[in-house]
């Protein structure tokens, strides 16, 4: 049992979920727990748009009920958690963090709420975002500021998500991920990121940004948690004709701690380059702590990275545009100006554009599984740099080439392959601020990136959260 002293809301999701599995505490108690700390420390953060008290307290309240009568669902009964504003919730508003969507209420849960539902969690609220998960500043609520520096920014577009995590104003929240929108704030709020193989998770009722691209899924405090989270929402989506019908594993059985004999791949020509003040330091660090559990570790090269970034844009700038032509049409005065920004510019782009672009993804794709044949997972930096300044980052969204070439460059990669990739904490840069280290696996092996990842929280001295 918990002693009298303890802080529910600080405790993994896993150690929470274990404490309500023997009924040493209540949904009811850890949901109050964290209402109370979402409306104390959490008021400074603007991480919500929308908090759910009472439909949260009717969940916690049925949880409680039924894990009395002995209907226990599994880990994620009764644990709090949110979902980034982008995510359809039947009942409750769904902005997208836009003034075009700033009233609209779904009548249907994405498929992704539906499974966590199933699973008894305890949804607290809609979380903040980049406008249309695009580009910032979300025009309604403004922006959501990092629990480490209030000053600096919690990266995009799943802000508010990942400061809600890091904050423990929640146990767990849903991201999304077209470019790095999971992984990158989790870097720069010190919490563990998931973007998991593309097809493995349904993104029915979920606003696109790219089909091809986008990913949504979990963030959280640490590797079990996100691997606990993945096993709830995986699995083939009828509605969501992207998912693949492949079995989902037992992911917390990969959470052995043994890494001995699996080999590793570190692609330092492309991912290593302009690195911001410790963070190359913090990522050698962790490989070789990798090393010394006995994972071997090699150098290998990616011929045509040089591409990456170019063959990215190609992809997202047409279909982005795409998605968004008719509402813009209809509502260009409600969209601001660096949404029209990134997106306008994929009206003018021929179809050649597009295709060159997935051509070169084929080629991108087809080195990176030749590379994980050899390998069995790729160690990166997860973001080149730490969180920025207002001033540091207007000069980042300035151009588009400036955001994937700086802030994405180490993660659109694996959403332009569909390789799965979570970002874990790995220390602090020289201002006191988290760095990520990034694991990437083959296509569906999320097992061994979890168990990679796994290996290293253990193993490593992480400085704790702010």
């Amino acid at each position: 049992m918990p002693s009298p002293d303890t802080d529910l809301r600080k405790m993994s999701l896993g150690q929470v979920s274990e404490a309500i599995r023997k009924r040493d505490v209540s949904p009811v108690e850890v949901l109050e727990a964290t209402l109370a700390r979402i409306d104390g420390e959490g008021e400074g953060l603007n991480a919500f748009i929308t908090v759910c008290r009472e439909e949260a307290r009717q969940q916690a309240r049925d949880a409680e009920r039924a894990i009395g009568a002995g209907d226990y669902l599994g880990p994620l009964h009764g644990v709090t958690v949110a979902h980034k504003d982008i995510v359809a919730t039947s009942g409750i508003r769904t902005t997208c963090g836009s003034r075009v969507f700033r009233d609209q209420v779904p009548e249907q849960d994405a498929t992704i709420v539906e499974r966590l539902n199933a699973a008894g969690a305890v949804m607290v609220g809609k979380t903040g975002l980049y406008e249309f998960a695009c580009a910032p500043p979300n025009p309604l609520f403004g922006a959501t500021r990092n629990p480490w520096d209030l000053e600096r920014d919690t990266g995009g577009s799943s802000s508010g998500s990942a400061a809600a995590v890091a904050a423990y104003l929640c146990h767990a929240a849903i991201g999304t991920d077209t470019g790095g929108s999971i992984r990158s704030p989790a870097s720069l709020c010190g919490i563990v990121g998931l973007k998991q193989t593309y097809g493995r998770v349904s993104r029915r009722g979920v606003f696109p940004l790219a089909w091809s691209l986008d990913h949504a899924g979990p963030m959280t405090r640490t590797v079990e948690d996100a691997a606990l989270v993945l096993q709830a929402i995986a699995g083939y989506d009828p509605k969501d004709t992207s998912t693949v019908d492949l079995p989902v594993p037992d992911y917390r059985k990969a959470l052995t701690g043994d890494v001995k004999g699996l080999k590793a791949g570190v692609p330092r020509e492309y991912f290593f380059k302009d690195l911001g003040p410790g963070v190359g330091e913090a990522v050698d660090r962790a490989i070789q702590t990798l090393e010394g559990a006995g994972m071997v570790i090699e150098e290998v090269a990616l011929p045509h990275a040089e591409y990456i970034q170019a063959s990215w844009w190609g992809v997202f700038a047409p279909e982005a545009a795409a998605i968004h032509a008719p509402l813009m049409r209809a509502s260009a005065d409600d969209y601001a100006e660096p949404v029209l920004s990134m997106v306008g510019p994929g009206h003018f782009l021929p179809a050649t554009v597009h295709m060159k672009a997935d051509q070169a993804r084929t080629i991108i794709t087809a080195e990176m599984n030749e590379v994980l044949r050899r390998v069995d997972v790729l160690l990166t930096p997860t973001s080149p740099i730490v969180a920025w300044t207002p001033e540091e980052g207007g000069a980042l969204w300035n151009r588009v080439t400036d955001v994937i070439g700086t802030i994405a460059r180490c993660t659109a990669p694996f959403n332009l392959t569909g390789h799965p990739a979570i970002s874990v904490p790995c220390g602090l840069s020289p201002e006191g601020l988290p760095i990520g280290f990034q694991i990437a696996g083959r296509a569906f092996d999320e097992e061994t990136v979890f168990k990679v990842a796994h290996a290293y929280e253990s193993l490593a001295s992480v400085p704790g959260r702010p």
